[in-house]
C-alpha cells in the first residue's frame, strides 16, 4: 500500500509568527493473508493538531514544517501452537502441499526438506494407507503426508535441521563416505550407547570413519545397562543395536537442544557438550503393549564454527533400569 507524503504547510503572519506542528496518524499495513483485501488509492485525509506555546527566539522568518516520516509497520510472526518439522525428505526434494488429502489432488505449494514451524491445523485423514494432515506454512495451506512430519520440540534452526537431516540420511543409507564430510575435523566423532555420556566412550576421527562398516575389530563400547557386561561388538553390530535400531529418519518427534526421551539413566548431554547443540529424533513408543517403556532416541550433537555445523557426537537413547 502506498503512503502519500504530506506537503509542507507554511504559515506567515506579518507581525506575529506562530509555529504549528503537524502530526500525521499512520495506520500499520495489514498483514497479507492467502486472500488479501484490495486496497484502493482513496485514503482518509489525516488531521493536524496545533501545538501551543512555541515562541520564536529570533527574527520572524518563514519556517517549513517537516514532512512526517512514517515508521515501518512491524511484521508479526505467529508462533505455531502445534509446530512440526520435516523429516525423511531427501536434500534435493521437497514435501508437497496438496489441495486435499491424497496424491491425486493438485499441488498447491511445497515445503523444503529442512522446513520447520509447520502448523498442523486439523485431524489426520488416512488415504491410500498414508496419513494426511492439513497444515499452514509461510502463507501456504493445504494437506501433506504426515509420514514426513515430526512433532517439533524447542526453537528450531532451519540451517541446523538441514545439516542434521542430511547426516541422518547418510547414517540410514550407511553412506559413511558422505558422513565424514560433516564430522568435526578436530573433535572427531564420539559414540555413546546410552544417555549417560562417558569420557571413555569411543571416538573416531574422519580418516577412520569411512571404513568402519568393514572393520571386523571387536571394540568395547561400554557396558550393557542392567547386567553391566561389556558391550563388545564390531562397528557394524554396534550400528544395528545402538545407532540405527529404528527408522529415525521418520521419527515421530524431533527436539532442538531439548531432551525428549527420559528414563532412569542420567542424561548429561548438556554438561558433557556445554558449547554444542543437539537434534533429537524420538519415538515415544515402538510397541503399544509396553506403554512407552520401549521408546527410542537418537541425538546428533553439533558444534557451529565459521558458520558451518559439524557433527561431534552420536548418542543413543532408550529406557534403562
Amino acid at each position: 500500500m502506498k503512503i502519500r507524503s504530506f506537503k509542507p504547510i507554511i504559515l506567515t503572519i506579518s507581525t506575529i509568527l506562530l509555529f504549528s506542528s503537524c502530526t500525521g496518524s499512520l495506520e500499520p499495513s495489514p498483514t497479507e493473508t492467502m486472500a488479501p483485501t484490495m486496497v484502493t488509492d482513496d485514503e482518509t485525509t489525516p488531521s493536524f493538531t496545533n501545538t501551543p506555546g512555541l515562541q520564536p527566539t529570533a527574527s520572524p522568518q518563514h519556517t517549513t514544517a517537516p514532512t512526517p516520516t512514517p515508521s515501518p509497520s512491524p511484521t508479526s510472526t505467529a508462533v505455531p501452537t502445534n509446530p512440526h518439522a520435516v523429516v525423511g525428505v531427501e536434500k534435493d526434494d521437497v514435501l508437497n502441499i496438496r489441495e486435499g488429502p491424497g496424491v491425486e489432488n493438485p499441488r498447491v505449494g511445497t515445503i523444503p526438506p529442512y522446513g520447520t514451524d509447520i502448523e498442523v491445523v486439523g485431524k489426520s485423514v488416512e488415504v491410500g494407507g498414508s496419513p494426511w494432515v492439513p497444515v499452514h506454512y509461510q502463507g501456504q495451506q493445504g494437506w501433506v503426508n504426515s509420514h514426513y512430519l515430526a512433532k517439533q520440540v524447542g526453537q528450531a534452526d532451519p540451517q541446523l535441521l538441514e545439516v542434521s537431516n542430511q547426516v541422518l540420511q547418510s547414517i540410514k543409507e550407511k553412506d559413511f563416505s558422505t558422513l565424514v564430510g560433516y564430522v568435526h575435523p578436530d573433535m572427531c566423532l564420539r559414540f555413546s550407547p546410552y544417555p549417560t555420556i562417558q569420557p571413555q566412550d569411543l571416538v573416531f576421527c574422519p580418516s577412520e570413519i569411512s571404513t568402519l562398516l568393514a572393520d571386523n575389530t571387536q571394540y568395547q563400547w561400554g557396558q550393557f545397562d542392567g547386567s553391566g557386561k561389556p558391550i563388545r561388538m564390531t562397528f557394524s553390530q554396534y550400528y544395528e543395536r545402538f545407532i540405527y535400531d529404528v527408522d529415525f529418519a521418520h521419527a515421530e518427534m524431533i527436539g532442538f537442544n531439548q531432551i525428549i526421551g527420559t528414563g532412569n539413566a542420567i542424561n548429561n548431554i548438556h554438561e558433557f557438550y556445554p558449547q554444542a547443540v543437539f537434534v533429537e529424533y524420538h519415538y515415544p513408543e515402538i510397541d503399544p503393549q509396553y506403554g512407552g517403556m520401549d521408546w527410542r532416541s537418537l541425538r546428533l550433537v553439533f558444534k557451529k564454527e565459521d558458520m558451518s555445523w559439524f557433527l561431534m557426537g552420536i548418542v543413543h537413547g532408550e529406557w534403562t533400569i
